[in-house]
């Protein structure tokens, strides 16, 4: 076999587009580190030279994903026609996962430390917009919330805290959107 050199970070976004396919059709728990090296045809020391573990792998490919899915919500945001309150209604009733994302979640739904790190990554990320939202509902008089940013910390990270990831299959998703709803509309003065 002859032997290709790549440049460090094409190699390992070779590693991450890998896994990533591997992770989403055989889960994340039956991908073995052998399984990336062989559907990449390299040596399983390549792949280690580039990545400690497989977790560090996962952590990668939930980078990619996460950042892809809070493009995709800023797009809808951005594109939105009508109030604050209209969007943050969009926001909160539609399906806003990625396909790949929702493929992932059921290898990966159990481990607490996993779904820790993606809530706390989508709540920083999101962070920013979140709060220009509720300025904007401010602007429009969708509510009228003195403190945005404080006020966005305390509905994303409350969010994070109210899922229980290892009750998703078991809860109604409907209920908890109606839930979290109620909260963030209390907290911004919606009655």
């Amino acid at each position: 076999m002859t032997r290709v050199t790549k440049a460090v970070e094409e190699r390992r976004q070779e590693i991450v587009d890998t896994a990533r396919i591997l992770f989403v059709q055989k889960g994340y728990t039956s991908t073995a580190i052998s399984d990336i090296a062989s559907e990449m045809r390299v040596a399983q020391g390549l792949v280690y030279h580039y990545f400690d573990s497989k977790l560090e792998i996962l952590y990668a490919v939930l980078d990619e994903l996460i950042d892809e899915q809070i493009a995709s919500v800023r797009t809808k945001v951005r594109g939105f026609k009508g109030s604050a309150r209209d969007c943050l209604e969009m926001l909160l009733t539609q399906e806003h996962q990625p396909e790949l994302l929702e493929s992932l979640l059921p290898s990966i739904v159990t481990d607490r430390g996993i779904m820790e790190y993606a809530g706390k990554k989508m709540s920083v990320l999101s962070l920013p917009q979140f709060e220009d939202l509720i300025i904007k509902g401010n602007e429009d008089g969708s509510w009228n919330c003195p403190y945005p940013k404080e006020t966005a910390i305390v509905i994303l990270q409350g969010i994070g805290g109210l899922i229980d990831y290892e009750m998703l299959e078991e809860s109604d998703l409907s209920e908890k959107q109606t839930i979290v709803g109620s909260i963030i509309s209390r907290l911004l003065g919606i009655l």
